[in-house]
Order: C-alpha cells, then sequence, then structure tokens
C-alpha cells in the first residue's frame, strides 16, 4: 500500500483550501442577502405608505420638508388627483359630497416666521401639530398651522362650518 491517501479521504490541505475558497462565497451570499432585505423593506415601506395615504401616491416627487395629513373627519375623503407640488407648495383637497376644503403645505420660513397671535379675527388652537389659530376669510373658515417644519393652511368653503376646519386642523399629523 502507499502512503497516498484516496481522494475520498479528506486531508488537512483539502479542507484549507475549502475553507478558504468557499468563504468568499459565502459573503457573497450574506451581501446579496442583506441588498435583497434591504431593498424589500424600503419598497414594502413605501407600499404600505402609498397605499395609506393617497396624497403620497398623486405626487410625482418628494417635497424638502415633511408633510402632514389628517384623519379624515367622518364622511370625507381625498380628492383623488388633487394633490400636487408647485413651486415647494403642496396642495390637496379633501371633499365631502359639494363641500370641498383645500389644504396647502410649504416650508415653514426660518428667518422671520409668521406670528399667528398677531392676526386679527383668528384664536388660538390647541393641536399636536404645532401652533394654530382658525377663523375667517372671506367668510370662510381657515386654519393656519405652524410646526417646526412646516406651515399648512387649511381653507374651507362658506358652507363648510369651523369645526369641521378645526376638527382637521387637531387631526394633522407627519407622514
Amino acid at each position: 500500500m502507499t502512503d497516498h491517501p484516496s481522494p475520498e479521504q479528506p486531508t488537512s490541505q483539502n479542507i484549507a483550501s475549502k475553507t478558504r475558497s468557499s468563504r468568499p462565497r459565502r459573503l457573497l451570499y450574506i451581501g446579496l442577502l442583506i441588498v435583497i432585505l434591504s431593498a424589500a423593506g424600503i419598497g414594502y415601506f413605501f407600499w404600505r405608505h402609498q397605499g395609506k395615504n393617497p396624497l403620497l401616491a398623486d405626487l410625482q416627487t418628494t417635497p424638502n420638508f415633511p408633510l402632514y395629513y389628517p384623519t379624515l373627519p367622518t364622511e370625507f375623503t381625498y380628492k383623488k388627483g388633487s394633490g400636487s407640488l408647485r413651486s415647494g407648495v403642496v396642495f390637496f383637497a379633501i371633499e365631502k359630497g359639494d363641500e370641498t376644503t383645500l389644504i396647502s403645505e410649504q416650508a415653514a420660513p426660518t428667518t422671520s416666521p409668521p406670528k399667528l397671535d398677531d392676526l386679527k379675527g383668528f384664536t388660538k388652537l390647541a393641536i399636536p401639530a404645532g401652533n394654530a389659530v382658525i377663523g375667517a376669510n372671506a367668510n370662510q373658515p381657515v386654519a393656519i398651522i405652524l410646526s417646526n417644519t412646516t406651515l399648512i393652511t387649511i381653507n374651507g368653503q362658506a358652507n363648510t362650518p369651523s369645526d369641521v376646519v378645526s376638527s382637521i386642523a387637531k387631526n394633522m399629523s407627519s407622514l
């Protein structure tokens, strides 16, 4: 008999070479798995938020400030196709039958933010999103919210009760 091991018997040299050659392959598989899971997680996040929020589905580009969206009052729905971003301002509408409420959002001014308390005919409104006031402009209820990052205006129609506009303002939350 010879001292040569048969090809079926592992030697320390065979084991070491197999370990070295399988290590890069294993790292490649792990890296690929991380990329796939990350892509799936990001895709799920956007799918979930677009499914819940029609405004995000309408916008072609994302603004450079946080968006807010209300928990809609009973019987109100998002007006499909109303969401748009023009000149740095996001516009969208919610409706209940013939009653439409328009909402606009823009980045809060950093150099001289508006002093909501100085608006004549407006009263303070306690809301979680930030400082807010409610009043009327041309006999239409208006709420103005100033968060740390976003300036939001909610405009009802003449036939919209101010408590509806107030409810919308109180239920605005960051997306």
